[in-house]
């Protein structure tokens, strides 16, 4: 399988793609998110977006930002890093084998720690919703710590995930 990162350059292709895994999820996640096309739009127009392909389809999906995607105020619960990049709206293409979404999901991770460590970034932030137990426990096997599971509505759980230069490593 060859695969190809871009940057994703039609909102409404992303925001189709966004749509189409939400309704795939609906049943794990009570429901889907709101999305907002504007959301989309200016995110892709920031060059915010990276799509995972193969010669005939998507794979993948996913936003790293240099602004929270989230509530504002969770900020504060995160430890102080330098340069903190906020990832968010990972989604793969729900006709591929179990096998295969974790895979892709797999690969957005490491292209979005690539990309932090390339912007000079200690860590990378994000949320998922509480319900997504699976993808939470893929994140912490990736190495994200849970800094905060929201008490008040239990829907959300902040995560964040140290980039450490492989210089160091050796």
């Amino acid at each position: 399988m060859n695969l190809n990162w871009s940057r994703a350059t039609d909102p409404h292709q992303i925001h189709r793609l966004l749509i189409e895994s939400d309704r795939s999820l609906s049943s794990v996640m009570n429901g889907t998110p709101k999305r907002r096309f504007e959301s989309t739009r200016k995110r892709v127009e920031e060059g915010a977006v990276y799509l995972l392909e193969s010669e005939d389809e998507w794979l993948g999906s996913f936003t790293l930002t240099t602004y929270p995607v989230f509530n504002q105020d969770m900020v504060s619960y995160f430890t102080k890093l330098n340069n903190p990049m906020y990832l968010g709206r990972t989604i793969v293409n729900p006709r591929l084998s179990n096998m295969e979404k974790c895979f892709v999901t797999m690969q957005c991770f490491r292209k979005s720690f690539k990309l932090a460590r390339g912007f000079k970034s200690e860590t990378v932030r994000t949320e998922t919703r509480a319900v997504n137990r699976n993808f939470t426990e893929i994140m912490l096997e990736v190495g994200f710590r849970k800094i905060y599971s929201s008490e008040i509505d239990k829907k959300m759980v902040y995560l964040e995930r140290r980039i450490i230069d492989e210089r160091m490593m050796t």
